[in-house]
Formats: structure tokens, C-alpha cells, sequence
């Protein structure tokens, strides 16, 4: 039943830029919940990626996500990420959305990144909808198998 109530106000965000309520209604409650997947940090002269899910707190899949890793500077232990998500529910089904974000090493191969899942709007800015944030492992970059990502996705509120 949640699956229910949360993807067409999540639907109505990405399409309209705007929460499902009107002035007069109370605060909507800000929505959110997990997202996982892989992670391969950049080698040398290759990029890294990330795949995978943002999900409901009951398992409902929303968005597949998928972002090249890229480092700042040869072997630095920090970089950015620049990628999109993909609506898999609902009547924007199939739109994809930018998602850009940094990311940081904290020991080797482990580290937190965050990002931010935006709605173009022509020629005004765009609008942020999602925050993504999370922590990577990848215990050894130069070799597959890729890492693994775990994270936390919560929607974000404008006025507009």
C-alpha cells in the first residue's frame, strides 16, 4: 500500500516540479528510502561506474541509476560523478533524469559519495528532486569483481 501512495507524488514531483498538495494542505511528509547497487572506482586511464537501484523501504523499485566515477586528478582519492536515473513506475515511466555528485576515498577502496538527481527546465535552473547519499567499497580497484554502493535517497522539498 505504500508502493501506492508514494509513486504517483513521486511521479507528480518529476513531471510538475511540485509536491502533490495544495497551499491550503499541511506539509507533506518528505519521502525516502534505500538504494544499492555496484561500484568500480576509476583505474588508471579508465573511469569507474556505478549501477543500481533506489528502492522504497518495503523493496519497490523507483529508478535504476547509473553514473560514470571519475577522478579529479590522476590517483586522487576523490572525484565526481556524472550520470542519470531512469523512472521505472508510474506516467513518467522511462524518463531519465541528470544526476551529478562527488565522491571521496576514506581509506583505500572505501569511501562516501553523494549526489543529486535534478529536473531540467529549459532556459530556468534546474530542480533538484532527489539526494542521494552513501558509502562505497571496492576492495580492489585494479581487479573485478566491481564494489559494492549502499545509500539513502530522500526527496527533496522547493517551493518551486
Amino acid at each position: 500500500m505504500l508502493q501506492l501512495r508514494i509513486l504517483p507524488a513521486l511521479a507528480s514531483i518529476l513531471l510538475l516540479g511540485s509536491t502533490p498538495f495544495s497551499q491550503g494542505d499541511a506539509a507533506p511528509s518528505v519521502r525516502s528510502g534505500p538504494a544499492l547497487g555496484i561500484w568500480e572506482l576509476p583505474r588508471p586511464g579508465n573511469p569507474g561506474f556505478l549501477r543500481g537501484k533506489i528502492t522504497t523501504g518495503d523493496g519497490t523499485e523507483l529508478f535504476s541509476l547509473g553514473a560514470v566515477v571519475v577522478r579529479s586528478l590522476p590517483l586522487a582519492p576523490f572525484g565526481t560523478l556524472m550520470g542519470k536515473v531512469e523512472v521505472l513506475h508510474g506516467p513518467a515511466k522511462g524518463t531519465s533524469l541528470p544526476l551529478t555528485g562527488t565522491w571521496r576515498e576514506v581509506t583505500p577502496g572505501s569511501g562516501r559519495f553523494q549526489a543529486t538527481v535534478v529536473k531540467p527546465r529549459g532556459p530556468r535552473p534546474p530542480l533538484p528532486v532527489l539526494d542521494l547519499r552513501g558509502r562505497f567499497n571496492d576492495p580492489d580497484p585494479m581487479l573485478p569483481p566491481p564494489g559494492t554502493f549502499r545509500g539513502r535517497w530522500m526527496e527533496k522539498v522547493s517551493g518551486r
